[in-house]
């Protein structure tokens, strides 16, 4: 910052015929002339340079407690000058020391009432002298003051070309404030102290506007300034790079204290891969290699860590770096212990045929931004964007055998947080029938004829196995057992035979490598009750209606003999 044109100091007197200081003075009309100085402007020496050296201090000035040297350099190797240091207009009485024409004027623990303006001279006897410097600002560095939060939109990652600005709120007015990226540094003044929404933009970005951005600011009133803001990572990236691939699936469930790999990869040689996570200032994981995949792994997953990730390869041409395009971007969620478990149902159909439509239902309490429904092995295969309230169906349309398998399902509160519930206690079992496998045969033990109260067994056999077997009611499709298991055959006991039990019955087997593709039922097996404990039954019943006859006569007796007697 200039403060007006450097003023003409007058130096102190001193004795210029001195045998001493003579040829000094000879020297310095040789130097002045020597650099091309006339006769008229021979008693101005060189201007000075003021600098601030430190070796503690951030780049953009000391803080408070720190220690720093002002540099004033002559630019004029003679000893014996005598140097001033100004601020602010008045003398500063400083310690200096002089080597070669450059003098250092030391700040012992810098307090706020060492920034001002400041300015340097010099003297050679009373006949040479130098204009004043350039001013220098001297900025304090209060780490009290609230650093930045600066940002980039849209985006950190641009493409060459595009226009990013540079943004961040202040809530007290300030007059001053300062960007950079590696050695470039951007300064704006305002006219007046204002508090609202900065915006710096940088239109056209070319590829050396890449780097880690810092800010800081300067309130209105005295010479203190912020720390430097955390740095914020700008990438980027050129359109005409195609994007590489990330392997995930669209979207990633994964549970506290687990580990996941992502796996990215391009058709290209690169100098490395960045993973870059949404909503971060900084590159999430770098890995350098020339190779054109690379495995980016989140070891012991916590819930911070959920969110959308994309990938991006480094690329070298003209002796440059750039990035390539993102890849699309796959989102990680991390169950929460602490939500509601969900609840899930299967339509009354449990054994689907090819072709037809069944139907999942999920339901929950509480905000719900959308459901997902999970098949045995962890993958997600489907989700809802809208529940119906607190439910939602999933309809697997013309089923195939594909969809057979085991299912529970989660859901996400709200879509501002990358987390969802824990699956389902309880989980579906959707069996899919098979026509490519054959018939069982059915049979009941000893005869299909079964007396009251006895006990019936139903056998399932078929031509190999192991296989998983299941019995089943002709009529109703929700009365299916499981059956044990014995290698080829199943076997199912009914216990106290009663007439609800007089029905149809088939049987079915899954292979067990494939346990949720069914055959086609066997052919019918009636289990009838048997004539003979019919007839017994009537017996039974032919005798309870003698005794309660003999009980009536009885009673008859009695009255009659209390009445006459």
């Amino acid at each position: 910052m200039v403060h007006g044109p450097p003023a003409l100091e007058q130096c102190p007197l001193k004795a210029p015929c001195d045998d001493v200081i003579y040829p000094k003075l000879k020297m310095v009309d040789l130097l002045l002339l020597s650099s091309g100085e006339n006769a008229r402007q021979r008693k101005m020496l060189p201007t000075p340079h003021l600098s601030l050296k430190g070796v503690s201090f951030s780049s953009h000035g000391p803080s408070l407690g720190e220690n720093a040297t002002i540099i004033c350099n002559s630019n004029f190797p003679l000893e014996g000058l005598d140097f001033y240091l100004k601020k602010d207009g008045q003398n500063v009485d400083n310690a200096t020391i002089q080597v070669g024409g450059v003098a250092s004027f030391s700040i012992i623990n810098m307090s706020r009432k060492h920034g001002g303006i400041y300015t340097c001279y010099y003297c050679y006897s009373s006949l040479y002298f130098s204009n004043h410097s350039a001013p220098m600002e001297l900025l304090i560095v209060d780490p009290e003051l609230a650093k930045l939060n600066i940002s980039l939109k849209p985006s950190r990652l641009a493409a060459l070309g595009s226009n990013i600005t540079i943004q961040f709120w202040l809530r007290i007015p300030i007059t001053v404030f300062e960007c950079t990226v590696g050695p470039f540094r951007m300064r704006r003044y305002l006219a007046e102290p204002a508090e609202r929404w900065f915006m710096f933009p940088l239109n056209n970005i070319r590829q050396h506007y890449s780097g880690d951005y810092r800010c800081w600011y300067k309130p209105a009133e005295g010479f203190l300034i912020s720390s430097n803001s955390d740095p914020v990572n700008l990438l980027i990236f050129d359109p005409k790079l195609s994007s590489p691939k990330i392997s995930l699936h669209s979207i990633e469930i994964l549970a506290p204290g687990q580990n996941i790999t992502f796996h990215c990869q391009t058709k290209v040689h690169t100098s490395g891969f960045h993973l870059e996570k949404a909503g971060e200032q900084m590159t999430y994981q770098v890995i350098h290699t020339s190779e054109p995949n690379a495995t980016f792994t989140i070891s012991n997953a916590s819930r911070d860590q959920g969110g959308t990730y994309r990938c991006m390869y480094r690329y070298y041409y003209s002796s440059a770096a750039i990035f390539s395009e993102p890849s699309e971007p796959v989102e990680l969620l991390i169950t929460d212990p602490d939500l509601p478990r969900p609840n899930i149902s299967l339509s009354s159909n449990r054994v689907a045929v090819l072709g037809s439509n069944i139907t999942i239902q999920c339901w929950a309490k509480g905000p719900i931004q959308r459901f997902f429904l999970h098949k045995l092995g962890g993958q997600i295969i489907s989700l809802l964007a809208q529940p119906e309230g607190d439910a939602a169906k999933f309809t697997f349309s013309n089923v195939v055998l594909e969809h057979a398998g085991s299912y529970r399902c989660s859901y996400r509160p709200l879509p501002e947080f990358s987390i969802v519930s824990e699956t389902s206690c309880d989980d579906v079992k959707l069996l899919v029938l098979d026509p490519s496998l054959p018939r069982p045969a059915i049979s009941i033990s000893l005869n299909e004829s079964v007396a009251l109260g006895r006990q019936a067994q139903f056998r399932c056999e078929i031509q190999d196995g192991p296989a998983k077997f299941y019995l089943h009611k002709v009529g109703d499709q929700t009365a299916t057992w499981p059956m044990r298991s014995d290698f080829d055959v199943g076997h199912f006991l009914i216990s106290d035979i009663s007439w609800e039990h007089r029905r149809n019955y088939s049987c079915s087997y899954a292979f067990s490598e494939r346990p949720f593709l069914i055959s086609a039922p066997s052919d019918p097996v009636e289990l009838l009750l048997s004539d003979a404990w019919a007839t017994d039954y009537t017996k039974i019943n032919i005798i309870r209606f003698a005794i309660g006859s003999l009980i009536l006569l009885v009673l008859t007796y009695m009255m009659i003999w209390n009445q006459f007697f």
